[in-house]
């Protein structure tokens, strides 16, 4: 059997290894009963984005050595192989017992770096497999790579349940294993408590007023923890979790009223640009504060004048130069990989990504309506303001009907089909996906047969050019603008 312990691509990725395809079906694979729609989530509406920031926190394009790639936090690197997806076959929803291969597991829910997480406890070695509930490092409660708000609270609980176990053996997915009940109970124990300090705390510190700015600097673990070399930043960075804590529980303002009503973005650069007496003084500015080794001020200036003019080069040249000193200075991987991407790209050396959601297998794994549903986000608004038109969904293969409705800028999702409906679409799951991925049109399905419409084809095919086109490369600039 497989255990997807969570949807990561690292935890499901690999699983064509273990179930090819002349064993689909044949092979059980479980998971909390949540996983597959964790898969759906981060496959659709904003994978273009999470794959591109998730480039950069990796170091996937940075030329492996000392002023490249060095790690990728929990591991050397991030493996491009092909990668495969199939979704569970057994699922539960708090606890499962079970026995495979003739060992005694008791699968039940938990909570880490995702919400459909699984731990497994083998009762009778007493090993208890936490998956991402715990590693070498300081948490990733916040993943510069864009998430969902992970939940401390959840977390820290979550590790009390293992905690009440008392395993003789715990392995996690991305450490060694660490044998010897005390020290299992230490390792929790203090794994714990560096969860629930950082978010007792930046709690504590809001309450009295303390914009997210300076909860970075009054929240910092005490030293019974942060000497811990399990509790090192090499992964999940303090400072992060603290931010995401504060949006998490009161959102993206501060209670500065100024903020409330800002000048537009490009408009303060020019005028930040403007009261530093101009692009030269502003550039001198930028080099002195080099010089003195003030590397987060000069490329926090050289992002006011980049930003100004996209095209000052020697902007955009100093700003690499402050990141790149500020990526060398990192312990986390995350923060140094995504500083000297950045550097990489402030010099044009990006290439465009290709844009991937999970693979053929994922694609394959979501379910129509879903990929449907999430064409709403790529409506374009200028080219849909006057149009009302509602294309409903026939899938042969996956016994599913709905409809997409465009409504003057608006795309509204229906699960059934509405009897009032410009046209019908009938066809198959494959053949939808490639209309969606734009590797095919809708008039070239219905002459292969691979689709028909019932109603006006003419107006079935003018509904798909209303969406933004799903890209096939990434080329989304994070660092200069």
């Amino acid at each position: 059997a497989v255990i997807y312990t969570h949807n990561h691509g690292d935890h499901t990725g690999g699983v064509r290894a273990f179930v090819p395809e002349n064993a689909a079906g044949q092979i059980d694979i479980y998971a909390h009963e949540s996983l597959n729609d964790e898969v759906v989530n981060t496959s659709s509406v904003v994978a273009p984005m999470t794959t591109r920031r998730a480039v950069s926190m990796f170091g996937v394009l940075l030329p492996k050595g000392e002023e490249g790639l060095v790690s990728a936090g929990l591991g050397p690197f991030l493996s491009r192989g092909s990668r495969g997806y199939l979704p569970p076959t057994r699922t539960y929803r708090d606890r499962l017992e079970v026995r495979i291969a003739g060992v005694k597991m008791l699968l039940f829910k938990s909570y880490g770096d995702s919400p459909d997480h699984t731990a497994i406890w083998l009762p009778d070695s007493k090993v208890l497999l936490a998956g991402d509930s715990a590693y070498y490092s300081f948490p990733n409660l916040y993943t510069i790579r864009g998430t969902k708000y992970r939940d401390p609270r959840e977390w820290f609980e979550a590790l009390d349940e293992l905690r009440r176990l008392d395993a003789e053996h715990l392995v996690n997915s991305h450490s060694k294993p660490i044998s010897g009940a005390a020290a299992v109970r230490e390792f929790l124990t203090n794994y714990r408590d560096a969860i629930q300090y950082v978010h007792d705390q930046t709690v504590r510190h809001l309450n009295r007023g303390l914009t997210p700015d300076e909860l970075v600097d009054a929240v910092k673990l005490p030293e019974r923890l942060a000497s811990q070399p399990y509790l090192r930043e090499y992964y999940g960075v303090v400072a992060d979790c603290v931010r995401n804590i504060y949006f998490g529980y009161m959102g993206w303002f501060n209670a500065d009223a100024a903020t409330l009503e800002p000048l537009p973005y490009l408009e303060r650069a020019r005028r930040y640009v403007e009261l530093a007496g101009g692009p030269g003084p502003m550039l001198e500015k930028i080099r002195t504060a080099l010089a003195n080794r003030e590397h987060s001020w000069a490329a926090e200036l050289a992002t006011w004048l980049v930003r100004a003019d996209r095209n000052q080069l020697e902007a955009r040249r100093l700003k690499a130069r402050a990141l790149r000193e500020l990526g060398y200075r990192q312990i986390s991987a995350n923060r140094r990989n995504f500083y000297l991407t950045a550097a990489l790209e402030l010099e044009g050396k990006i290439p465009a990504i290709p844009n991937s959601t999970g693979g053929p297998d994922t694609v394959q794994a979501l379910p129509p309506s879903t990929r449907v549903k999430s064409m709403a986000v790529m409506l374009d608004p200028e080219k849909s303001r006057d149009v009302r038109l509602t294309l409903g969904f026939q899938i042969t293969d996956a016994n599913q009907t709905f409809a997409l409705e465009i409504r003057r800028g608006v795309a509204e999702f229906h699960p059934t089909l509405p009897p009032a409906r410009t046209a019908t679409l009938v066809t198959s799951r494959r053949t939808l996906h490639s209309l969606l991925l734009g590797q095919t049109t809708l008039d070239k399905a219905v002459s292969s047969g691979e689709a028909r419409v019932t109603g006006p084809q003419q107006a079935a095919a003018s509904f798909f050019t209303y969406f933004d086109p799903w890209p096939r490369t990434i080329d989304a600039r994070l660092s200069d603008r």
